[in-house]
């Protein structure tokens, strides 16, 4: 058993950032913060674009811009007062991440580069070239490693929550049980704070841009203790991905391109986005998408190109997406980039409040696994890692008042089921996995149509029901399956409880 003050499951800028809050805050608290594989392989790591926000000194009209363009982005669907929140603490929290030392693009008089991004009326984007998720966490990860009550642990699987159940009141969250994969044992985890900072579910559809660990986990933890989970059923797909024949995980390239100038066009040489949009190439993220998917299905193509034949410098400018794509012979010959849609960000998660309160006592949850209702039905580019920030912000300023009001926990918990960290239901588990990202990939995609989702509901029973006898040998695979197919059946089940088209969330026989 390790017994902390603090414990934060998930290591990309929400998680960090927290951290390193309380660790300057309180140097003489203890500070846990585990992640399921290596710290480098969180989302954050892989953005590109930036970080929207305002900076000092401002026009009076700035905050105001970017708090309508969330709102239109959102199909203003958003709470008022989290974006209201969100866009005003942006000066605030991008200044914590210069103070850590996040090193943002500057002109040569020392002034800020701003991005222009799909659904954004202005520059405004914040940028490290187009590898900016690396250059924060990277940053942050450094700044950590100089506390020495901060413990950075990798290779902890979260299994499930250590939950004190209380009669008429909300339970309380007293820390996890996880796999130490390493030493193969598991580990309670004491806590008075407990944060849930583990991103994404796009490992739950078979084309995305998340990295493998994003399978939902700490949605699907929060969930089996009572946590509240919302709109879960609203992924966005990111209308510009790499299309590489024969690969699952796509590369990102960055909404920053079409800020600069890059046209989508078909594999006929048209360009389409006037005919979706008034914002053609710049239209937020849904809308493109959706574009996209029509303009592949015309030509039955896999792909349409990107256009980046018109931007100046665009090696300087954008040196990893250049590197990436220096071998393709269109993109050599005439400027095109083949791209597609991928899944990449979820809409909703667990549901918090304003201070990153979840329904259980001393739970909070921060970033992409968190619903604040920021987004609203679509997420405005660049805006995810602003909200990461400001709320792990908001999580410290609440949990910093209570903290020393929670008596000592004691040493005890109950003994977990024994976990195998290898067995022979490993191979079923890919098999299972496969098969969940099959029916969410079919059935769950960009647009949707009533029949399927019916569909997915009953083949995911079907797959649960299939495989129900593996799950009695308990192992760490076999644990993020359940994980995977418990999101798999929220994300349906919202699916099936929608009767309305908004933003991400597309079903087909619901247009009037």
């Amino acid at each position: 058993m390790i017994n902390t003050d603090f414990l934060i499951i998930g290591g990309g800028i929400a998680g960090l950032s927290y951290a390193i809050k309380v660790a300057e805050e309180f140097p003489q608290k203890s500070i846990t913060v585990i992640t399921k594989g290596k710290f480098k392989q969180s989302n954050t790591q892989y953005a590109q674009g930036g970080i929207a926000g305002v900076l000092i000194p401002y026009k009076p009209d700035e905050i105001e811009k970017h708090i309508e363009d969330t709102f239109i982005a959102g199909d203003f669907k958003n709470n008022k007062k989290t974006v209201e929140l969100v866009v005003k603490e942006s000066s605030n929290a991008i200044q914590a991440l210069i103070d850590w030392g996040v090193d943002f693009d500057r002109d040569k008089r020392g002034k800020f580069l701003k991005n222009l991004e799909g659904g954004h009326s202005k520059k405004r984007i914040l940028h490290h070239k187009d590898f900016t998720g690396r250059e924060i966490q990277e940053k942050l990860l450094s700044k950590a490693s100089t506390f020495d009550n901060i413990s950075m642990l990798e290779y902890y699987w979260a299994l499930d929550l250590i939950i004190e159940k209380r009669e008429q009141k909300k339970s309380i969250c007293n820390g996890i049980y996880a796999f130490d994969i390493d030493n193969k044992k598991t580990i309670a985890f004491k806590s008075k704070i407990t944060v849930i900072a583990s991103g994404g579910v796009g490992q739950l559809y078979k084309y995305t841009t998340n990295p493998e660990i994003s399978t939902g986990d700490g949605i699907a933890i929060a969930h089996r203790a009572g946590a509240k989970i919302e709109d879960i059923s609203l992924i966005q797909f990111h209308p510009t991905t790499l299309y590489q024949k024969d690969k699952q995980n796509y590369f990102l390239i960055s909404e920053a391109v079409r800020g600069e100038g890059a046209i989508l066009r078909n594999l006929r040489g048209e360009a389409y986005m006037h005919r979706y949009s008034e914002k053609k190439d710049l239209a937020p993220r849904d809308v493109v998408a959706r574009a996209n998917l029509n303009e592949m299905r015309k030509e039955n193509t896999k792909y349409v190109y990107l256009d980046v034949s018109s931007i100046v410098d665009f090696q300087e400018k954008f040196p990893n997406i250049f590197n990436v794509c220096k071998d393709i012979p269109s993109f050599l010959e005439e400027g095109l980039i083949p791209v597609t849609t991928a899944s990449h960000y979820v809409c909703g998660g667990i549901k918090v409040n304003i201070n990153g309160e979840t329904s259980i006592e001393n739970l909070y949850a921060c970033g992409e696994c968190a619903h604040t209702g920021m987004h609203g039905s679509n997420r405005l580019a660049s805006n995810s890692l602003l909200e990461a920030i400001v709320f792990s912000q908001q999580i410290f300023k609440h949990s910093s008042k209570k903290i020393n009001d929670i008596s000592d926990l004691e040493n005890d918990s109950e003994n977990y089921p024994h976990i195998k960290c290898e067995c022979e239901t490993d191979l079923s588990m890919i098999e299972i996995k496969d098969q969940i990202k099959n029916i969410l990939n079919e059935n769950l995609g960009i647009e949707k149509r009533s029949h399927e989702i019916r569909k997915a509901k009953e083949e995911l029973s079907e797959l649960c029901e299939k495989y129900k006898s593996i799950f009695k040998t308990p192992s760490v695979r076999s644990f993020e399956t359940k994980n995977m197919l418990c999101v798999a059946e929220l994300m349906i089940n919202d699916t099936l409880l929608r009767k309305e088209n908004t933003g991400v969330f597309y079903n087909v026989d619901l247009i009037k």
